[in-house]
């Protein structure tokens, strides 16, 4: 009996568990705590219940008292001491700590779990970056400035063949005088040279005052109204460092789709450096 398809079921069932594995903790935090505290107030009237028959309980061993008339009065209740009362109540405590416990320990193993990948990303990037920087050099030392720019507009150029227009395209017109499509990283959404410049601008000034602007801000200030660029969640540990301002070159600017790449002030192409900081 072949048995590989439960063999591959389970084996994707892994992946996606460790893939989604911070939101499934997340999840599972949440409605634990969320059970927590439904059982510990549930619990309450039961605990008054216990707290009254240990005090009842208590007092039956207790001799009677003799009050001004010489009259016998038998204590009905006796107080317990904190310790009494701990050791009488703790029973009923125990699935809502119990279940506190586990959503604590879910939380902090999701956070555990996101800090390490995001140090990943981190050492990734950078060594992508210096990876990257050195063979542009290289590049540049070897077939010159002039060769270097052709190669980089004949790839925007195909980017720009590949990319996606919506139906209701704009024309080719000239930049800044009204709206073309504009490829990011495959991401088409309309925008005007200008505009892009202007995004560039106020990204570079927030920056200055910042020290760090994430790669999702910049998404955020070439499209304010959020139609086309959504961030997706490593874009908010990306980003650039007052170290390295903002460059955005646009290469075929005339359209009918112009393409946005990154550079430094040497003209090098880069990706944005990792933003995380441990504990964030």
């Amino acid at each position: 009996m072949n048995l590989n398809w439960v063999t591959g079921m389970f084996r994707t069932g892994r992946q996606t568990v460790v893939k989604h594995a911070p939101g499934i903790l997340m999840g599972v935090g949440t409605a634990s705590v969320g059970f927590g505290v439904y059982y510990a107030i549930k619990a309450g009237p039961r605990v008054v219940t216990l707290v009254e028959e240990a005090e009842m309980e208590k007092a039956k061993g207790l001799p009677p008292v003799i009050d001004e008339n010489g009259r016998k009065k038998y204590v009905i209740r006796e107080k317990l001491t904190w310790q009494e009362k701990l050791k009488t109540t703790w029973p009923v405590y125990i699935s809502p700590v119990g279940l506190t416990l586990v959503g604590i320990g879910c939380f902090w193993g999701a956070h555990g779990i996101d800090a390490r990948r995001q140090a990943l990303l981190a050492v990734s990037c950078s060594t992508m970056e210096a990876t990257l920087q050195e063979y542009q050099k290289k590049v540049i030392e070897l077939m010159g400035e002039k060769e270097h720019r052709a190669i980089k507009e004949a790839i925007a150029e195909d980017k720009a063949e590949k990319a996606q227009i919506p139906d209701n395209g704009a024309n080719a017109l000239l930049p800044g005088a009204t709206d073309i499509w504009f490829n990011l990283e495959g991401i088409t959404f309309p925008s005007s040279y200008l505009k892009v410049k202007e995004a560039e601008n106020n990204f570079n000034h927030q920056l200055l005052n910042q020290m760090y602007m994430s790669k999702a801000e910049l998404y955020w200030l070439l499209d304010p109204e959020r139609r086309w660029l959504r961030p997706k969640n490593e874009d908010f540990h990306l980003g650039w460092s007052i170290d390295r301002m903002l460059v955005l070159r646009v290469e075929n600017p005339f359209g009918p789709v112009a393409t946005i790449t990154y550079e430094d002030k040497d003209g090098l192409d880069y990706p944005p450096k990792p933003g995380y900081t441990a504990g964030l």
